[in-house]
């Protein structure tokens, strides 16, 4: 049987407390968040925090749905256990595992409300 792949600490309206587990080589979609900002603190590791490049969205392409804000370069942060990086509201990210163990990272989500949209 397979273990869950989070457990969660807190959750109330305006925040959500977690302890996050990736697999070997395993990361999380590419997403973003409208309100929230997100904090992960390493647990073991590392654990690699990428915030995505994204084009801008001409006004052609606005579909009424929430979009990323553009960012130029992609950033790559490596956590080891007790460090921390946050990234804002409307930024492309995703978590991964770059090593050949499990590793595991306390995710921080809040103030306000939750949601989850898929970077294409």
């Amino acid at each position: 049987m397979t273990q869950p792949n989070h457990e969660t600490i807190i959750n109330t309206r305006n925040v959500l407390v977690r302890v996050m587990r990736l697999g070997p080589r395993e990361s999380s979609p590419q997403h973003f968040h409208t309100e929230i900002t997100d904090t992960m603190v390493g647990l073991s590791g590392p654990v690699v925090v990428t915030e995505h490049a994204v084009a801008a969205i001409t006004s052609g392409e606005q579909t009424g749905t929430p979009q990323p804000k553009e960012k130029a370069t992609e950033v790559a942060v490596s956590l080891a256990p007790g460090e921390r990086h946050s990234v804002p509201p409307l930024t492309s990210h995703s978590v991964s595992n770059p090593g050949d163990e499990p590793v595991e990272y306390l995710l921080i989500q809040g103030v306000g409300k939750y949601d989850f949209i898929l970077t294409v």
